[in-house]
């Protein structure tokens, strides 16, 4: 296997950095592993609290679910914290198709968050 040299992959790291930090509905996690950490949180959620970050943990499975086996597309689990991680070894994804992920990802997003947030209040 050939891995990409480090100075185009920490120029890709930089790339998925910035097209994950254009968007408000995801936020980016500090951390040592490879690739970029981050979750789908909805605009309109700004409490932290124990329920807050249950509800963000099973949207990101629902996510990660819908999007499973997407090129680039992995999860992480810290603690009990679902991430999405975008991430690469060999190649370094070209713009378009993290572009293009990360739009699924928003959409996909968006339409669970509202199909949960309806199933909540149906009762």
């Amino acid at each position: 296997m050939v891995y990409i040299p480090k100075e185009q992959k920490m120029e890709a790291e930089e790339m998925l950095e910035h097209q994950v930090a254009r968007h408000r509905e995801l936020k980016a996690v500090e951390s040592p592993l490879q690739g970029i950490l981050f979750q789908y949180i909805p605009e309109d959620f700004a409490a932290d609290n124990r329920t807050f970050r249950y509800y963000i943990r099973l949207l990101n499975e629902a996510i990660y679910g819908e999007l499973r086996g997407q090129r680039y597309l992995f999860h992480q689990q810290i603690g009990d914290t679902f991430l999405l991680r975008i991430s690469f070894c060999v190649e370094a994804p070209p713009l378009p198709a993290i572009q293009q992920l990360i739009q699924r990802i928003l959409l996909i997003g968006r339409e669970v968050d509202a199909a949960m947030r309806a199933a909540a209040f149906s009762h």
